[in-house]
């Protein structure tokens, strides 16, 4: 039986092409878990730059990438002007330009690690 959502690591700097698409084949809805790569891609300039053209932030055009793409996103924060940020992403669309701009900055790089307790499952 397969599952109908599976959350894994996914953001500009670790995307995995082949398991969307193999997640949009089977109808397995995908989530994104660490969406703003811990910080990670904030500084790009690239990201900076598309944030710039649209009055946007670049962890708003990082959410909307994957928004974009039909992934859900939950975004953690502590701070209740980062919450509201991460919820406005609703009102412009990236070119598909900038999209493959975005996806082209795939450099395998993980920020989460895997919990303690599911250590024991993989060896």
């Amino acid at each position: 039986m397969l599952p109908a959502v599976n959350q894994i690591e996914f953001h500009p700097l670790f995307n995995h092409p082949e398991l969307l698409a193999y997640c949009r084949t089977n109808s397995i809805a995908m989530q994104a878990y660490a969406p703003l790569a811990r910080g990670a891609y904030l500084q790009s300039p690239l990201m900076i730059e598309i944030g710039k053209r649209y009055q946007k932030s670049p962890a708003q055009v990082g959410l909307r990438w994957l928004v974009q793409q039909g992934i859900a996103v939950i975004p953690k924060s502590v701070h209740p002007e980062r919450l509201k940020e991460n919820s406005e992403i609703f009102d412009f669309s990236l070119s598909e330009e900038e999209m493959t701009a975005i996806t082209a900055m795939d450099a395998g790089q993980r920020v989460a690690g895997i919990p303690e307790d599911m250590i024991a499952y993989i060896k």
